[in-house]
This record gives structure tokens, sequence and C-alpha cells, in this order.
């Protein structure tokens, strides 16, 4: 049937199977059309978020974005929040790989907001990292640097470019912190989330290390680590742990950065 053709391409592109995509790509565009033919909308959109993901895995990303923004507008025709969300978190991914990290931050934003709408918590959260993700890189991007004067220096703020740079950086702690906050809650209540809550740590202490608060940095650094570790996760341990280095060479403990 229609719909199991296209759970079985959204299965393969969800795996990335090898020999796999191509086939499914053509499964989930001839399910777009017939569901489109059909009057069916939300079986089109999500017939077309299977064309996006399967577009993002094969590295085509123009084609990808053309999807992801028909599905967005299906799903909001359909005033289908969740889905709406979904279709934005992958023009999302569209914007980070092509280093667009204004119109990152914005689509990550409004897929936040559509995500709050559906009650979706877990989706909210990753939304809220990529925020701060974004607003750092694009902090970088127009000037943020670490203050490396010492201690006392860092704690003065400087270092941190202008307004506009401190601006973003306190919206990207604004937005791991609730990131954070978000996870923990929802890992008290089961749910499986501790990697995005270390990737909330790490975009906090990042942000707060731009913004001249060192101390408040080494926290986010240090429990970052131990979640990456516990998760298994050994490229993030790597990077937490030269994150958590920066710290300190910024405190001037240079013993414990170099043993870190």
């Amino acid at each position: 049937t229609p719909d199991l053709l296209l759970a079985a391409a959204t299965g393969a592109a969800r795996q990335g199977e090898d020999g796999a995509l191509e086939e499914a790509l053509k499964v989930a565009a001839r399910m777009r059309d017939y569901f489109r033919r059909l009057g069916d909308a939300k079986k089109e959109a999500s017939a077309l978020m299977t064309v996006c993901s399967t577009q993002l895995l094969l590295g085509n990303l123009e084609p990808a974005a053309i999807a992801a923004k028909r599905a967005r507008m299906l799903y909001s025709e359909e005033s289908d929040a969740g889905g709406r969300g979904e279709a934005m978190r992958l023009q999302l991914e569209v914007h980070c790989r092509r280093g667009e990290f204004r119109p990152a931050l914005q689509t990550a934003e409004r897929a936040g907001a559509a995500f709050r709408e559906a009650g979706d918590k877990l989706g909210e959260a990753r939304m809220m990292c990529s925020v701060a993700q974004n607003a750092v890189s694009l902090a970088l991007q127009e000037g943020a640097c670490v203050d490396r004067s010492g201690p006392n220096g860092s704690r003065n703020g400087h270092g941190h470019g202008g307004s506009s740079v401190k601006e973003m950086l306190g919206k990207a702690v604004r937005a791991a912190e609730g990131a954070v906050g978000t996870c923990r809650a929802l890992i008290a209540d089961g749910a499986d989330c501790m990697l995005l809550l270390a990737y909330s740590c790490a975009s906090l202490a990042q942000a707060q290390l731009l913004l001249g608060l060192p101390d408040e940095a080494m926290e986010g650094a240090d429990e970052a680590v131990v979640l990456f570790r516990d998760c298994g996760d050994r490229a993030g341990e790597a990077s937490a742990l030269l994150q958590s280095a920066d710290v300190l060479g910024v405190l001037q403990q240079w013993q414990e950065a170099f043993e870190t």
C-alpha cells in the first residue's frame, strides 16, 4: 500500500542504507505525487519530509530546502504545529550546512515556538540548543573572541566585541539555559536526552566564556565532559575537554589545563 511504501522509504532514508537512498528517494517522490493527487495534505507533507531527509543524506541541499519549504507550508495549512516544527528543523539543517547562521538562528526560534505550541518539550529543547549554537557561531563570525588577559580582565568583559555581539551571546546563554533546564526536567521524568543536555551545557559554557564569565563556563564545560563520557560520545568528550582546558587557560590555571 502507499502508506507501507512510504514507511519503507522513510526507514531506508533514516538508516542511510548503502545503495538504498536513491531508491528511497524515488519511492518517496512517487508517494508525494500520489498523495497530492489524492488531496491528502498531511501524507503529502510526510512524503516530502522523507524526500528532504534523503536529499540531505545525499548532500543535495537545494532540493532538500524546496521539499522542506513545501512540507512546512502544508503542515501550516493543516494547523499541525508539530509537523511544522519538524519541517523547520529540516530547513534549519540546510541553513547550518550552508553556514547561514542568522537564517538558522531565526528558523530555530520559529521551530521552537512551533514545538512549544504542539506541547513537544523535547523538540523545543533541541531548538533552544540550536538557537544557542547558532547565536554563538554568529557572534564569532561578527568578531567575538575570548579575552585571555587573565581572570580579572576576563571578568571585566573585555574581548567580546560590540553591543550586537554581546546581545547575541546573551541570547545564546538564555537559550542554552532554557535547554539545560528543560532537559533536566525531562530526564527526571525518564526521558532519554542526556546527549542533548551535554550539547546544551557545552553551548552554555562557550557563550559564557566569550562573555567573560570563565568561572560559570568552567562549571558547564566540566559537566559536558562527564555527560559526553556517560553517553559514550568520545568526539563530544574530547571537544568538551578542550573547552575545559581553554577555560582553565583563561583562569591562568596552567597546570590543570595541561593535565586536562
